[in-house]
């Protein structure tokens, strides 16, 4: 005979999805065990006329019985590991700052990995992220302390950059902005074919109609990338008269649709008569020419790592990833601080059978990348001084790995993942922008 009352594993693959299976039976087994054994549980297991015997002793609360004996998901269970992971993490007293995850990098050679999460319900706003390292101030920024970081940095022009993950964060950061201060509305919006593929040129000349008849587009791989561009208000007329402004003062928010590390989906031709220098590939043609007229005093880099794991081999898009910050550090002024967010995993518990690229799973594939990434930029993101100011983030691979829950479709999350990140992301840059 063989008794057990819990069996619980962690699906090793890819997803990491956690379960709890309850064993047929368990609820007689359980009662009987309650009315006999109120200090211990013997535990007879038979096999190939071998008796091993264990006895473990238990204190038992009425709590934890009445969990036991119910065939139900087993909430109060999650909840008691819940507690103990996090009273544990609360040694932890440090405050997650930039300086802190140089400091971390430098040791571990990586972005700072490994933490634990306080809640395991499907889409729990509540959900907190215990890094190993260090925590973060608050479950979630509070409004007027983002209200105040973008009044003493002055902010004017917040830029995320990547595919439709990078498009779901950036939608987070507008919920975080909106809730902070005097809304939001939007100001321009690229408009697409019907199939969507096809980058407006229009949008990307910023209305110039001489600079739009000198593009040249073709066909960007995601039909679901767009641009679009906010503005939100930090102060009220009224308000910005009485701090002695003439105007009402706003940041600007946009998201830049990029599917691709390097492509060829928007470029400005040679002319003699161009004012502008001419760009052989869309980021070229973003860096030098588009942000000419206007630099972003933030820009939030997502590079669209779901898209390239299927375009090519991991040394292909190593070259990429190094001419990309090439022509990022060539043509963008050093006014700019630039955030490089890695990417996190993908589940394959949602595909329809497994797909392997170089052999590799999906997250397997993208977890590389997110190392090439790291080893591309270390030199810049570890100095303790640097003219380019560099700022990576979290270990997003570690940090989602049993998140599979949070998924809809194997690659993007619900927005309780995007909600969560982005604040700890501007409770970080606020920090270190308000630092002096």
């Amino acid at each position: 005979m063989q008794v057990s009352i819990v069996q619980q594993y962690r699906d090793t693959d890819p997803g990491g999805i956690r379960r709890d299976i309850f064993v047929p039976g368990m609820e007689t087994s359980c009662c009987l065990f309650i009315l006999l054994f109120t200090t211990a549980v013997i535990v007879i297991v038979y096999k190939s006329d071998i008796i091993h015997i264990g006895i473990s002793y238990l204190q038992v609360s009425g709590t934890v019985l009445s969990s036991f004996a119910s065939t139900s998901e087993p909430n109060n269970f999650r909840k008691m590991r819940d507690k103990k992971n996090t009273n544990s993490l609360k040694k932890v007293t440090s405050v997650c700052t930039h300086k802190l995850f140089r400091a971390v990098s430098r040791t571990r050679d990586y972005f700072p990995s490994g933490g634990k999460w306080t809640a395991l319900n499907v889409a729990d706003q509540q959900a907190e992220y215990f890094p190993e390292s260090c925590r973060f101030r608050w479950k979630r920024i509070p409004p007027q302390y983002l209200k105040s970081c973008l009044r003493k940095t002055n902010m004017k022009y917040f830029v995320t950059i990547g595919d439709s993950n990078a498009a779901r964060y950036f939608e987070a950061f507008q919920r975080h902005f909106s809730g902070a201060l005097n809304g939001c509305a939007s100001t321009r919006q690229e408009r697409m074919d019907n199939r969507g593929y096809t980058p407006d040129r229009n949008y990307f000349s910023r209305e110039n109609s001489s600079l739009a008849a000198m593009l040249r587009v073709s066909k960007r791989s995601c039909h679901t990338c767009a641009s679009r561009e906010i503005r939100c208000e930090i102060d009220t007329l009224e308000n910005a008269l009485l701090r002695n402004r003439n105007n009402k003062t706003g940041v600007i928010l946009e998201q830049i649709a990029m599917s691709k590390i390097i492509d060829r989906s928007i470029t400005l031709k040679s002319n003699a008569s161009n004012t502008s220098d001419p760009s052989r590939t869309f980021q070229e043609y973003i860096f030098r020419n588009y942000f000419k007229s206007r630099s972003p005093d933030i820009l939030v880099i997502f590079l669209p790592f779901n898209h390239a794991k299927m375009h090519g081999p991991i040394a292909n898009l190593t070259r990429d990833i190094q001419l990309f910050v090439n022509i990022l550090e060539m043509n963008l002024g050093n006014r700019t601080s630039i955030f490089w967010m890695p990417a996190f995993r993908e589940f394959e518990g949602f595909r329809r059978g497994i797909k392997r690229y170089e052999g590799l799973l999906a997250w397997q594939k993208i977890d590389r990348l997110n190392h090439v990434l790291y080893d591309v930029i270390k030199s810049r993101l570890t100095l303790r001084s640097a003219s380019r100011r560099f700022y990576g983030f979290l270990d997003l691979i570690e940090a989602s790995k049993n998140r599979g829950h949070w998924t809809f479709d194997a690659r993007h999350m619900l927005p309780v993942w995007y909600d969560i990140m982005t604040s700890y992301f501007l409770e970080m840059m606020c920090q270190e922008l308000t630092k002096n």
